[in-house]
């Protein structure tokens, strides 16, 4: 991440960064385990996270 610099021309910087900096973050590979699925759930409702062979995401429901 870069470094928290408030500048005249950029006075809103340092609150952006810190909200960045407060949301987790997950490594995806450890998530989705050796089988490479993951179920997350949201409410009720169950989604499967997964990755492919080509390195991206994939969140279906």
């Amino acid at each position: 991440m870069s470094e928290s610099c408030a500048t005249a021309a950029n006075p809103q910087r340092n609150r952006i960064d810190t909200i960045e900096a407060n949301r987790p973050i997950h490594d995806a590979r450890v998530l989705v385990g050796s089988d490479g699925k993951a179920v997350i759930r949201l409410g009720e409702t169950e989604y499967t996270l997964r990755i492919t062979r080509q390195n991206k995401l994939i969140l279906t429901k």
